[in-house]
């Protein structure tokens, strides 16, 4: 047995209490700047979590993006198809009956 030992369990036979923990000036700063780490390493790892919960949720909105960019281009594209004139006179001849005026129905009118 060391010497530490055998004072304590002496102690402890006779009935002393053990030393309370003496709060100093020195005991008090340790235990602030322990917190403060303790804090800012809780605090690190919270923000890199949200850094990667945002990453993620910016990939998503750029895929998003990219998609609808995509279906717009497809969506002029159409728009030119069914707006071009071609298109519009075989609608108006199958679907409303137009055709053609003859020569001769047509008439110059001069102001």
């Amino acid at each position: 047995m060391n010497a530490a030992t055998r004072a304590l369990s002496t102690q402890m036979r006779a009935g002393a209490r053990l030393p309370h923990l003496v709060l100093n000036r020195q005991t008090v700063l340790f235990m602030a700047a322990l917190f403060m780490v303790l804090a800012t390493a809780f605090a690190v790892v919270y923000e890199r979590d949200l850094d990667r919960q945002l990453v993620g949720e910016l990939q998503g909105l750029k895929n998003t993006e990219a998609e609808l960019n995509m279906a717009g281009d497809q969506m002029l594209l159409e728009q030119t198809t069914w707006s071009s004139q071609a298109r519009v006179q075989q609608v108006a001849q199958q679907q409303l009956g137009m055709t053609t005026p003859d020569q001769n129905a047509i008439v110059m009118v001069r102001a």
